[in-house]
């Protein structure tokens, strides 16, 4: 019996992200109370590490590739558009754009991207 709210026209078909693992929550509560102390609650962490210039470069080089959009957007963003790496590009561009990006990885902001913009 169809209920009156039921969508019709839903698509129905996975996702990517359905095929993600379900973390295991007893694990992942287990190593937070070990790994806690080491973690500031005013800190930003990027893969485990504080975020830096480095770290996104890194995570942008070498994570996985669901994350790369929104590092590379993060990377234009933080230097106001002066390495903007097109993620959809042939690899040799992006390698280009990364090599370049190298060059400031130790000066891209570190700021909240609220106070970057003036908000």
């Amino acid at each position: 019996m169809l209920d009156e709210e039921d969508d019709l026209e839903a698509d129905l078909t996975s996702k990517q992200e359905d095929e993600l693992p379900v973390p295991a929550r007893a694990a992942v509560a287990d190593w937070w109370q070990r790994a806690r102390q080491d973690f500031s609650r005013s800190a930003r962490y990027l893969d485990g590490k504080p975020f830096s210039g480095t770290a996104l470069l890194d995570a942008l080089a070498r994570g996985p590739m669901r994350r790369r959009h929104v590092h590379a957007r993060e990377l234009a963003l933080r230097t106001q558009g002066a390495h903007d790496v097109q993620t959809l590009a042939f690899t040799a561009r992006q390698v280009a754009e990364l090599a370049g990006a190298e060059r400031v990885r130790e000066n891209v902001s570190t700021r909240p991207l609220a106070r970057t913009f003036g908000d």
